[in-house]
């Protein structure tokens, strides 16, 4: 069973690297024509080097993360911490609550470099970054909390469960089930009420004109708006974005201030219509059973492994153990997401072309068209990704493919 995990875990790796560079030796692959006046010259020469740079980066932090799984696998790490969280704790979920804290705080510490990395080397480089390190640091902070809190309460429920019901395996897969569902709703719920205005500052949209034909669109299509926020998004990045928040007929709308600097009104709400035109096509629902649905085989999944008295055994543990358990699901269930990936890609694909379509309907579609364009421009997309990389990674079709659909309308 060891060599079983560890194989998998090499399998994967490679796998993916295998894709990252496929994708890669993609980069000099000729521009669709539709997409040819994306990039000049001197900006295309500047995407290469940034794709070539974040390439070479992703597999550097891909190698770290192989080295501390073998590492703590291989050399008795794990092991290891079992003897501390029992020493510290009695309590069963105390220990294995402190067992995960403690593997997180090695990961955290190991991986914060590259991501600081990351943030103030690459993308300040490329003219992507505006976050300070005062507020790196704060958002640091405020997802550890985050993570402790609401993860360490998740976890702590899940192990209440297993405790109660190890002996019928069933019934703890499907309580897991109903915990980890009820926590999903209560994310999506709570999501522009807290957890976005926890990281970000969001103001009222200005009275005028744009604030009028968000709302008129809103009105032809079915929906009230209940909230028109701007959010401060270039205080961490010159990126742009926009969404809804909410479920049903009632919604909150959030647009970057970058979006909002680089866009015209009618690009704004073109891109406003293709979020409505998920939101009437249920596509936020969907998703959410499809979720629900991999989240009950993947609890499956936990099920069998914490079943396994080998495998703790196998890597220098005493006994079963929960947090262990967690770790070699994380295993396990790579393959079973690489699986998954592509039909729910394919289906996210699928919505996108849709909802490009809808926009069409109520907003001229050269507007479409142009902020398109002009999102791949300001967010340095890649306009030839590998068509293997696209069906494993991408949620939304390469913007080509897009254009041509809409152009095809």
């Amino acid at each position: 069973m060891k060599i079983i995990v560890i194989g998998i875990i090499i399998i994967m790796f490679l796998m993916d690297i295998g894709i990252s560079i496929l994708n890669y030796r993609n980069r000099n692959a000729p521009f669709p024509d539709n997409v040819g006046d994306i990039y000049e010259e001197p900006e295309y020469q500047r995407w290469l080097k940034y794709f070539m740079e974040n390439f070479r980066f992703g597999i550097i932090l891909k190698c770290l993360n192989l080295l501390i799984i073998l590492i703590m696998l291989l050399l008795g790490g794990f092991a290891k911490l079992e003897s501390i969280s029992a020493g510290w704790f009695e309590n069963d979920i105390l220990q294995t609550l402190s067992f995960i804290g403690l593997y997180f705080m090695i990961y955290m510490i190991l991986s914060l470099p590259f991501d600081y990395y990351k943030t103030f080397v690459i993308e300040e480089k490329y003219g992507f970054n505006k976050m300070t390190l005062r507020t790196f640091v704060l958002d640091q902070v405020k997802g550890l909390m985050i993570g402790a809190v609401i993860g360490g309460g998740i976890l702590a429920v899940i192990n209440a469960i297993f405790l109660m019901f190890s002996e019928r395996m069933f019934l703890f897969v499907l309580l897991s089930w109903v915990v980890v569902t009820f926590v999903m709703i209560l994310m999506i719920l709570m999501n522009t009420r807290f957890f976005v205005k926890l990281f970000n500052k969001l103001s009222p949209v200005e009275e005028g004109s744009l604030k009028e034909r968000i709302q008129d669109l809103a009105c032809e299509t079915g929906f009230e708006i209940q909230s028109i926020f701007v959010m401060d998004a270039s205080r961490r990045s010159t990126r742009l974005n926009a969404f809804f928040s909410g479920m049903g007929r009632v919604r909150d709308v959030v647009l970057f201030d970058t979006l909002i600097e680089k866009l015209s009104e009618d690009e704004v709400l073109a891109v406003l219509a293709h979020e409505l035109g998920h939101a009437i096509h249920k596509d936020v629902q969907k998703m959410f059973l499809r979720q629900i649905g991999f989240f009950g085989l993947f609890m499956a999944v936990l099920g069998l492994v914490l079943e396994s008295e080998t495998l703790p055994i196998a890597f220098g543990l005493s006994d079963v153990h929960f947090g262990f358990g967690l770790i070699l699901f994380s295993v396990f269930v790579q393959p079973l997401s690489f699986i998954l990936s592509i039909p729910i890609n394919a289906l996210s694909r699928k919505a996108e072309y849709a909802a490009d379509a809808f926009s069409a309907e109520y907003i001229d579609r050269s507007h479409m068209v142009s902020a398109l364009k002009m999102l791949s421009q300001e967010n340095f997309s890649n306009l030839t990704p590998h068509p293997l990389y696209v069906m494993m990674h991408y949620s939304h079709p390469p913007v080509a493919l897009r254009l041509e659909a809409i152009n095809k309308l």
